[in-house]
């Protein structure tokens, strides 16, 4: 992509996984910039409403409950990679901006499809 590198937000109350995830992404995507990592969805609507990122990775369930809820209400606009062990969540998601759904364990496989999903996305949007 071209200007400014793209900037991400990671929603997820499990440290080590948010870590994996951030890792897993500067691997595939060095140009990527990750902004904050955020153990609740409160927390990233804020992050969200201040440093305007272009994407979220979030977990379905975090710190302060059912985040798909959360972020519904507050109207997040932005594209949202999910991911959880639950998959009827994947449903639910859908109404959110979702870009794709990553059944846990988030693999580095299953991450690069839908950094390439939300890559093409951003193309088309951009055009």
């Amino acid at each position: 992509m071209e200007g400014k590198p793209t900037q991400y937000i990671i929603l997820e109350d499990a440290y080590y996984v948010a870590l994996d995830i951030s890792e897993n992404v500067k691997r595939l995507r060095p140009s990527y910039r990750l902004l904050e990592i955020c153990d609740e969805a409160s927390e990233a609507i804020q992050a969200i409403n201040t440093r305007h990122p272009d994407m979220l990775i979030a977990n379905t369930t975090v710190g302060d409950g059912d985040a798909i809820s959360i972020l519904q209400n507050a109207s997040v606009k932005i594209p949202v990679i999910f991911f959880s062990e639950y998959e009827q969540q994947a449903a639910r998601a859908d109404a959110l901006n979702m870009v794709d759904f990553i059944l846990k364990p988030v693999t580095p496989h299953a991450l690069e499809c839908a950094l390439e999903r939300f890559d093409a996305q951003e193309k088309v949007f951009n055009k």
